[in-house]
């Protein structure tokens, strides 16, 4: 069973195609493909996320600053986002999304900032 949610709103991930392995247990991973992210456990998919955007504007870049066996940090950077309270002005913006798993629960966290304009 493929779930799919939507995180902080409009949700798009563009990540690299690399299998990570994290988690107490070593049995779940993470996948990262196109513009998805996706948490397998024993070749059944628990979770797909399809994308991570602001304002519709998904990331351009990504990289994976931080794989640990409880947790998976994300790098995820977004060109020329607009400022709501300037005209004409759009800037470039990094942000992290980290990934952690404890007690069997896999909890997302990113805080950007930038974003609550």
């Amino acid at each position: 069973m493929m779930c799919r949610r939507e995180i902080l709103g409009a949700v798009t991930i563009i990540l690299f195609a690399l299998p990570n392995l994290f988690g107490q247990d070593k049995l779940a991973s993470v996948l990262l493909k196109d513009k998805s992210i996706s948490i397998v456990q024993n070749s059944r998919t628990l979770l797909t996320i399809d994308s991570i955007s602001f304002n519709f504007i998904s990331q351009s870049t990504q990289s994976i600053i931080l794989n640990s066996p409880d947790s998976i940090v994300i790098q995820l950077q977004y060109k020329n986002v607009p400022e709501f309270y300037r005209i004409n002005i759009d800037r470039d913006y990094t942000e992290n999304l980290t990934i952690t798993r404890r007690n069997g629960v896999f909890h997302f966290y990113m805080n950007p900032k930038w974003a609550r304009s």
